[in-house]
């Protein structure tokens, strides 16, 4: 496989002079969802759901991106926060940066105040991270696009490394690249993009985040099933009509990455009973207070 400094170079080298051939047959296209994926793919953790993009629809990108998506922050380079690498073509330099997705907000905002909003909260978030923005840079960068997009991601840099042709290799890629993930994963950690006044406890937060997470959620109810592990009430056959489960997630384990052992399945009440008390993991305490049962739980 390609190399992720090699792949990237070539996509710079050959961009402008491919960019003006229809996007749907062309092989430097395919080179950068498939190539340069599977090699931003190899360089990073299991966990995170890497994409690149080319274009949309028939227009190539002025600034073609290779993204590194947590799952319990987004799946999506328009919304949430992630770690991107920013090509362009007509400076020549790619750009790895811990990034603010920048079109949901400047579709919420306008073009002009929401690049302002961008601004503010990637500072918030250099504020949020000083340990591991001091090993980067964090001034604004310069994609040289003049359309709405590129605009948005130099909005939307919170910090990062900008190498020219001639510096790229996979030895400073990979361990900035590793340094960037290190501080995606603390941002989850310490509150993501809310206000800090907002995070009285970022394990309280982080807690909400990952019982409400998609994955977490298929893996918790494929391993435990759906009923209630302290009261037995399944949800699906309590109520009819019911298409989803009315039980829920509880994070045992204070951790992004949960695993079977570190979940449990809860009824909304029992749920808020066991966050009520002095250790939300102690299931058996929970069980204990309980004056009513359905079946045997598991």
């Amino acid at each position: 496989m390609p190399s992720l400094a090699d792949t990237t170079a070539e996509i710079l080298l050959r961009h402008p002079h491919e960019a003006g051939r229809p996007l749907s047959d062309s092989p430097l296209a395919a080179l950068i969802r498939e190539e340069w994926r599977a090699a931003g793919a190899e360089a990073a953790a299991s966990h995170h759901r890497v994409r690149a993009s080319a274009g949309r629809g028939r227009a190539w990108a002025q600034v073609p991106w290779l993204a590194w998506f947590d799952e319990l922050i987004t799946t999506s380079a328009q919304r949430g926060f992630y770690v991107v690498l920013l090509l362009s073509p007509e400076r020549a330099t790619a750009t790895l940066s811990l990034a603010i997705g920048s079109e949901a907000v400047t579709r919420a905002f306008g073009e002009a105040r929401g690049r302002a909003v961008l601004r503010r909260r990637a500072a918030d978030v250099r504020d949020r991270l000083p340990d591991h923005a001091a090993r980067f840079d964090a001034g604004p960068i310069d994609l040289g696009g003049t359309s709405t997009l590129p605009r948005g991601y130099e909005a939307s840099h919170c910090f990062g490394r900008t190498y020219a042709l001639p510096d790229l290799s996979d030895a400073a890629l990979h361990a900035d690249l590793h340094a960037l993930l290190a501080a995606y994963a603390d941002l989850i950690a310490r509150g993501g993009l809310l206000p800090p006044e907002l995070v009285a406890d970022p394990r309280a937060a982080l807690a909400e985040r990952v019982e409400s997470a998609p994955h977490v959620r298929r893996m918790a109810f494929t391993a435990h099933g759906h009923a209630c592990a302290a009261c037995g009430l399944d949800g699906r056959l309590a109520y009819a009509g019911t298409a989803d489960p009315v039980t829920e997630v509880h994070l045992l384990t204070p951790t992004a990455r949960p695993g079977t052992e570190d979940v449990a399945i809860l009824c909304p009440t029992c749920h808020a009973a066991i966050h009520a008390q002095d250790d939300p993991a102690d299931m058996a305490a929970l069980r204990r207070r309980l004056r009513f049962v359905v079946g045997t739980p598991g």
